[in-house]
C-alpha cells in the first residue's frame, strides 16, 4: 500500500515538474493564426452567452418530450457542425436562477445569436436569455 502511494506521489511530481519547465518557454503570438481564427490584434475573440431557462410549457407525455428532445439536440449539433455553436450543455444542478444549460456562440452580434436560436428548442419549453 504504501509503495502505490509512494509511486503515485512520484508520478505526480514528475508530472508537475515537467509543466514546470514548459511553462517557462516562451510562446510567440502568432498574429496570422489569431486573425485567421477571428481574433484581435492581441488575440482576444469575443462570442455570445446564451442562459437556457425553463419555460412555462409542460409537458407530461415522456414521448412527445422525447421527440422534443430530439429535435433539440438535432437542432445544437447542426449549429455545431456550422460552426456556429462552440460550448453547450446542460447544468446537472438546479440553481436558483432556475438555468437549465447554455450555449456558447461563435459570434459577438446578440441579434445574430438571436436568429440562430429563433423557434430552436422554444417547444421543449424552455426560453433563451442571451
Amino acid at each position: 500500500m504504501k509503495l502505490k502511494i509512494y509511486l503515485s506521489l512520484s508520478l505526480l511530481m514528475a508530472i508537475l515538474s515537467s509543466g514546470q519547465q514548459k511553462k517557462a518557454e516562451k510562446v510567440k503570438f502568432n498574429q496570422e493564426l489569431a486573425t485567421s481564427l477571428g481574433a484581435d490584434q492581441y488575440g482576444m475573440k469575443a462570442y455570445t452567452m446564451v442562459m437556457l431557462i425553463t419555460g412555462s410549457t409542460k409537458i407530461d407525455d415522456k414521448t412527445r418530450m422525447d421527440e422534443l428532445m430530439k429535435g433539440h439536440m438535432t437542432n445544437i449539433s447542426k449549429l455545431a457542425d456550422e460552426g456556429k455553436i462552440v460550448v453547450s450543455g446542460p447544468f446537472l444542478e438546479k440553481n436558483k436562477e432556475n438555468y437549465r444549460g447554455m450555449f456558447i456562440f461563435n459570434t459577438k452580434s446578440k441579434d445574430e445569436a438571436e436568429q440562430w436560436v429563433k423557434n430552436r428548442s422554444c417547444s421543449t419549453g424552455r426560453r433563451f436569455q442571451l
